[in-house]
């Protein structure tokens, strides 16, 4: 069934009492029309008031389509899998509960896209507070500079599925996949690594002034975890074995070779950190590890 036009925006909610008003604000003030977006806020873990403050925004919201879903176990990807259930919108993006929109960001997205591509859009980073403008390339700029003006097959830019951010995906082909919920971080490029079982482009909507996706970097943030075994290595090779799974579902060698890059950019933490500060019992507890998710003898 053809989807209604427009975008349906996902933000998962952990005890965002303290910022989440800041998040759906900044789609509020977006410069695309109110009829064309749907909100979808999924709080999920103990409540802190979320959930009374997102009601509240929500009925002053005028013609903006909001569901708020009730309190589900803490758990982001199961928060992200249920509003991709519940999106009804032709487009789907994802937002964080501590990032904003600049006021042209969907209108940017939503000018260029097409039913097979994923658009990708202008990402600025913030540290601490959005005081504290993080300047130079960050990934996102790095590879709309690698990729241009023109449209290429996604799997040329494996890269670019590392992160929720920035991405504007047909919903049709975002519904039909999911998050894992056993992970503990890297669910994201897990998640994405799945556009690559679909004949899917990739383009860059063009930069432009208020075109951005702010993203707050904050200490807490489990992309900024401090190294320790649990993170560097034991998460890392989780994300590794269920992208290898992906692996499984592929068709074309370059599909398969794009997601062995991801696989890449979560071995190498693992790998300095067991060159540099692993314990012996780390390195006895990596054997067992990779033994039983049958990492040593895998054949292709």
């Amino acid at each position: 069934m053809q989807q209604p036009d427009g975008v349906s925006i996902i933000i998962p909610t952990q005890q965002g009492a303290d910022r989440i008003l800041s998040t759906l604000d900044s789609i509020s003030n977006q410069v695309f029309p109110d009829s064309l977006i749907e909100v979808i806020v999924i709080p999920n873990g103990p409540d802190d008031g979320t959930y009374r403050l997102v009601d509240a925004w929500k009925k002053r919201s005028g013609e903006l389509a909001v569901v708020l879903t009730p309190p589900q176990p803490a758990g982001v990807s199961a928060a992200r899998n249920t509003g991709l259930a519940l999106a009804t919108r032709q487009y789907i993006t994802f937002l964080d509960d501590d990032d904003t929109f600049e006021p042209c960001y969907l209108e940017r997205l939503y000018r260029y896209s097409e039913p097979n591509v994923v658009i990708l859009g202008q990402l600025t980073e913030y540290s601490g507070s959005y005081e504290k403008l993080v300047t130079g390339e960050n990934t996102v700029s790095r590879m709309r500079h690698r990729i241009g003006k023109a449209s290429a097959p996604i799997y040329q830019f494996p890269w670019a599925l590392g992160l929720n951010a920035c991405k504007l995906i047909p919903a049709h082909i975002a519904t039909s996949i999911s998050y894992p919920d056993s992970l503990r971080s890297g669910e994201d490029v897990v998640y994405m690594s799945q556009l690559l079982k679909f004949s899917l482009t990739i383009r860059c909507a063009p930069s432009g002034d208020k075109c951005s996706y702010q993203r707050l970097l904050r200490q807490t943030s489990v992309s900024r975890q401090h190294e320790s075994f649990d993170f560097s290595v034991r998460q890392r090779l989780d994300v590794v074995s269920h992208l290898i799974s992906t692996i499984d579902a592929l068709d074309s060698q370059d599909q398969k070779m794009a997601v062995q890059s991801l696989i890449y950019s979560q071995l190498k933490p693992a790998i300095l950190y067991m060159q540099s500060k692993a314990s012996n019992s780390e390195f006895e507890e990596l054997q067992e590890m990779l033994t039983i998710n049958n990492l040593t003898s895998r054949k292709e």
